[in-house]
């Protein structure tokens, strides 16, 4: 859950949708497909897939909880490292900001009978 806008970071939130980083306008979400999910110990799960950004797919595999399951769904939570330099989104006016970010997915794979 992203959190509200306030007047201190509204021009810091503007400049990330810009076409410095994350272009909204043309991206408007990031987007992962799944390859394979392979069910691990301890309610955990082996995941695969590309994800999207700004885009750019590039090649992902993670660890992720099992935080529900059911018989016809299952939700996973993970938090992803990614570098923005990935992506192509490099700009950086001083150096200020990390090349790597933090990126936390929650997702839900419901069966689809065919």
């Amino acid at each position: 859950m992203r959190p509200p806008s306030t007047p201190d970071n509204a021009k810091c939130d503007a400049h990330l949708r810009s076409s410095d980083f994350f272009d909204t306008d043309r991206f408007p979400t990031l987007e992962f497909t799944a390859d394979s999910v392979i069910p691990g110990a301890e309610g955990c799960a082996d995941v695969t897939g590309r994800l999207t950004v700004v885009g750019e797919a590039r090649p992902l595999a993670f660890s992720a909880r099992i935080t529900e399951s059911g018989p016809t769904a299952v939700t996973l939570s993970a938090e992803i490292d990614v570098d923005r330099a990935d992506y192509g989104i490099t700009w950086n006016k001083g150096g200020v900001i990390k090349g790597r970010a933090t990126v936390v997915l929650t997702v839900r794979f419901v069966h689809q009978p065919a």
